[in-house]
């Protein structure tokens, strides 16, 4: 018995010591990543690419409304944020007695891959 609390007191100090570190290195590590991902050069250097995305697409023949419907995907892929969000939506749901899996708003069947 006396073993089993010694091993849960030194598990406990452990996780003491990891949350001491986390909490020290995360916040330093959120500031790069929102510096690397919004800094000014950074967003100069998206907003070009957006604007030469679209004026690609313009002189390719699309229309104003097909140009935009594509750069806004592509402005969506390019946002980190976005795509880690994207990333975590596949959220399961139940319907009718059936589960299905919802990927970035497309249904699919848990047992079949095709789209709903």
């Amino acid at each position: 018995m006396r073993d089993l609390m010694d091993s849960k007191k030194e598990d406990v100090e452990n996780l003491k010591e990891v949350l001491e570190i986390v909490s020290q290195k995360v916040p330093e590590l959120l500031e790069k990543v929102t510096n690397v991902m919004y800094g000014a050069e950074n967003a100069r250097r998206f907003a070009e690419a957006v604007a030469e995305f679209y004026k690609s697409l313009k002189e390719a023949g699309m229309s104003d409304e097909q140009a935009y419907e594509l750069t806004k995907k592509y402005m969506q892929s390019m946002n980190l944020a976005g795509f880690l969000g994207k990333a975590f939506e596949g959220v399961k749901e139940r319907h009718h007695d059936e589960e299905y899996i919802v990927f970035g708003g497309e249904e699919k069947d848990k047992d079949d891959d095709r789209e709903k």
